[in-house]
This record gives C-alpha cells, sequence and structure tokens, in this order.
C-alpha cells in the first residue's frame, strides 16, 4: 500500500479543504474507536484517509473508475448518488494506491454498512458519521451515536442505520436496501443495550 504521506499528498492537491477536514476527523475518531474495539488502528487509519477519495468527483467520472476495474453497479444504484462515492473510491484504494481488501471493504460499505460487516467495517461506518468537524457532530442523536459506538459496535452500527433511514426519508430519498440490512441484522444489539 502507498505511504501515508504519498496518500495525503495527493487527495491534498484533489479534495477541499472542508472534505480533508472531514477525512483527517474521521482518520482520528476511526483511530480512537479502533483502539477500543481491538481494532488495527492503522487499518482503521488507512481506510479512513482514503474513504473520501472521490466524494468530490462527477458522477461520470465515478462510473469511469468503476469501469476500468471491471466493477457493475447494482441496478437502482445511481438513484442513491450520495453513496456512489463509496464503490469508486473502494476501486479506487485498490487501483490506486494498492490497498488491501479489507481496507478496501470498510471504504466500501462506510456510506451505507451492510449485513456481516467486519469490525474494521464498523468503526469507518461509524466514525465517518462521528467525527467531531460534522456539522451535526455535537447534536443529541450524534453524541449519543458516538457513546454507544464506545460500548457496542454492532449497537451504534444500529442506531446509525436507523438514523440514516429517518434522515434520508425525511428528505424524501431511497433508502439504499444495503442500510435496511444494516439496521434488520444489529437491532437486536441495540435493543440489548437500552435493557
Amino acid at each position: 500500500m502507498k505511504s501515508e504521506e504519498e496518500i495525503l499528498r495527493i487527495l491534498k492537491a484533489e479534495l477541499s479543504e472542508y472534505r480533508m477536514s472531514h477525512i483527517l476527523g474521521v482518520v482520528g475518531e476511526a483511530e480512537r474507536l479502533a483502539g477500543a474495539h481491538g481494532v488495527d488502528p492503522e487499518k482503521a487509519r488507512m481506510a479512513a484517509l482514503l474513504h473520501d477519495s472521490t466524494k468530490e468527483q462527477s458522477t461520470e467520472d465515478q462510473l469511469q473508475i468503476l469501469k476500468e476495474c471491471g466493477i457493475l453497479l447494482e441496478e437502482g444504484m445511481l438513484d442513491c448518488p450520495q453513496i456512489l462515492h463509496a464503490v469508486s473510491g473502494s476501486a479506487r484504494a485498490v487501483r490506486d494506491f494498492d490497498a488491501p481488501e479489507d481496507i478496501a471493504s470498510a471504504i466500501r460499505w462506510h456510506a451505507t454498512g451492510r449485513a456481516g460487516m467486519t469490525k474494521l467495517d464498523m468503526v469507518i461506518y461509524l466514525a465517518d458519521l462521528t467525527e467531531p468537524t460534522r456539522r451535526f457532530a455535537h447534536d443529541e442523536d450524534t453524541e449519543k451515536l458516538r457513546r454507544l459506538s464506545y460500548r457496542s459496535l454492532e449497537a451504534a452500527s444500529a442506531y446509525e442505520a436507523e438514523l440514516t433511514i429517518e434522515r434520508e426519508t425525511r428528505k424524501g430519498r431511497v433508502i439504499w436496501h444495503d442500510t435496511m440490512e444494516t439496521y434488520q441484522e444489529y437491532l437486536p444489539y441495540l435493543e440489548k443495550s437500552e435493557e
């Protein structure tokens, strides 16, 4: 895998100051969560660093990355444009930065979650929403999610999926099936944590 210094140099040249601030916030939160849950902090750091590498690229550019990497989109994914960067970012991480499969997986699932996530997947999924530079980072739901994420990755994943479903429904957006499956898979952990 390319060095962190080289990745940072490339990303800083491509991304806005706002996006880099968010990425570095995710890096810090991912390292803390990884340490709390016995996940390799270096893998968490690298996945967090690359998780939004294509976020500011056009849909056409992201589709080109997928085409070059031989990846077909699931039917209906373009109806959820807010998650396309997770798929293209994962492909780019492998193609351009030699990311191993576990880091690519964490990038791929950071925007939707999925049933059967690894601990690294969950760390990036949660750190993306709970990092401190988010404009909603200190609202009541996000604070609850952050606290929960240090107690149980599974319960926090269900709660994040619940918040995402509520938010996307309010915005009139399509709820991607992986987010629904994340909620269903991890809901028993959330219910148990609330007992």
